[in-house]
C-alpha cells in the first residue's frame, strides 16, 4: 500500500504491505485528497421494501488501499457508533450475499436474496445509517482494469446494490490511488508476461479516475460520491472515519491513529502517543502536522523497500502518470455531487 503524505508542500511516500513500509521523498508541490461516494446501478428486476428510508454506506476500495484496516476499525468501534447513530455490520455476513444478488438474475430466488441482505445488513439495529465495506464491490483485483479504463462493472453492480436498497439512499465512499504505482502491482500480482506486455500497450497516460467517477455520475446522477487520496490515508483517517459514521468531531473512538503502529518503529510510536496525551485540543491542523513530524522523524527503518518495477515500466513514465494523477484530482472536484477529503 503507498501512502502519500503531503503538508504544506511536503509530500512522502509510504508504501505498506503486510510487513513493509517505504517512504521516499518527492517533488514539491501542492496536493489534493479526494472524497468519494458510490453510485446507482440498472438491474432487470427491482424490488421496493417497505418502511422508512435508511443511509446505506458503500465503502467500495479501491483494491491495494486500506486492505481491511478501515473495516476493522469501525467494528472495533461498533458499540460506539450504534450509539451515536451509525450500524457496522459484520462483512462476513453481506459480503458473499451481496456478491450472490449481484450476480443473481433469477426473479424466483431475488425475494429470498433481499431478506438474507437486508436482515445481514440492517438485522435488528435501529440506526438510521449502515456501513459496509467491500474492495470487491466492483468485481476482483483482476479486474479493476482493462482496455484502458477503471473498474469497467462498476454501474452494473451500483445498479445490482441499488435493487437491493431500492427505498434507501446510497452513498458511495471510495480511495483512489496513483495508477502509476496501483496498475504496476495489478500487473505483476494479477497477470502473466505476455499479459502485462500487452497491458502496458495500452495508453497508460490515459489512465483517470476522474473518467471513472463521471461514468459513475452520469449513470446515478443522484448517487452522493466520496473520495480521498489513499496517499493521504495516514493524514486524514480520522476524518474518514468520522464522515462514514457522521459522528461529531468530539466523540474519541479506537484506533484513531491506528496507522501510526504501523508506521513508526517502537520508540517512535512511544512518544507519538506520549505527545498526543500531553496535547489534548489540537486541532486537526496541529494534529497533522504531529503526524508528518514524527512520521520524519520515526519512520521504521527495517521496513523501508523498493519500489517495485516492471520490464517496460521507466521511471519517467512514473513521473509522468504522477503529474497527472495530481491534475486530475481538479477534475475529479468539479464533478457534481462529490465530495472531497484532503489534509488541511
Amino acid at each position: 500500500m503507498l501512502y502519500q503524505l503531503s503538508y504544506r508542500g511536503l509530500r512522502m511516500h509510504i508504501r505498506i504491505s503486510p510487513i513493509h513500509f517505504k517512504i521516499e521523498n518527492a517533488r514539491n508541490g501542492t496536493s489534493k485528497a479526494v472524497y468519494l461516494f458510490l453510485n446507482k446501478s440498472i438491474v432487470t428486476m427491482r424490488i421496493t421494501p417497505n418502511g422508512p428510508q435508511m443511509q446505506i454506506v458503500l465503502h467500495t476500495g479501491a483494491h491495494l488501499t486500506d486492505e481491511d484496516r478501515l473495516i476493522n476499525c469501525l467494528m472495533k468501534n461498533s458499540s460506539l457508533f450504534q450509539q451515536h447513530g451509525a450500524n457496522i455490520p459484520r462483512p462476513a455476513g453481506y459480503r458473499k450475499l451481496i456478491r450472490t444478488a449481484m450476480n443473481d438474475t433469477s426473479p424466483f430466488s431475488a425475494s429470498s436474496t433481499f431478506s438474507e441482505v437486508q436482515k445481514a445488513v440492517i438485522g435488528s439495529s435501529k440506526a438510521d445509517r449502515h456501513v459496509i465495506s467491500n474492495s470487491g464491490f466492483f468485481g476482483t483485483e483482476k479486474m479493476c482494469f482493462g482496455s484502458g479504463e477503471l473498474y469497467r462493472s462498476a454501474e452494473t453492480r451500483i445498479g445490482a446494490i441499488k435493487n437491493l436498497f431500492a427505498n434507501d439512499q446510497l452513498e458511495m465512499f471510495m480511495a483512489i490511488r496513483n495508477p502509476a504505482s496501483f496498475l504496476p502491482l495489478i500487473f505483476y500480482n494479477y497477470h502473466d508476461s505476455s499479459t502485462q506486455e500487452r497491458l502496458l500497450g495500452d495508453n497508460l497516460h490515459s489512465v483517470r479516475w476522474s473518467d471513472f467517477f463521471v461514468r459513475i455520475r452520469q449513470a446515478f446522477p443522484d448517487l452522493p460520491l466520496t473520495v480521498w487520496c489513499n496517499e493521504d490515508t495516514p493524514l486524514i483517517w480520522s476524518q474518514v472515519i468520522r464522515e462514514m459514521t457522521q459522528i461529531d468531531s468530539t466523540v474519541a473512538f479506537e484506533g484513531e491513529f491506528a496507522l501510526m503502529h504501523e508506521i513508526l518503529s517502537e520508540g517512535g510510536l512511544k512518544q507519538f502517543q506520549t505527545f498526543m496525551e500531553g496535547h489534548d485540543g489540537l486541532t486537526e491542523v496541529q494534529t497533522q502536522r504531529a503526524i508528518v513530524a514524527f512520521i520524519e522523524k520515526f519512520a521504521r527503518e527495517d521496513a523501508l523497500e523498493d519500489e517495485l518495477k516492471l520490464p517496460g515500466w521507466s521511471q519517467e513514465l512514473t513521473e509522468q502518470m504522477t503529474e497527472l494523477y495530481d491534475a486530475d484530482l481538479d477534475r475529479i472536484s468539479e464533478i457534481p455531487n462529490l465530495k472531497i477529503i484532503q489534509p488541511i
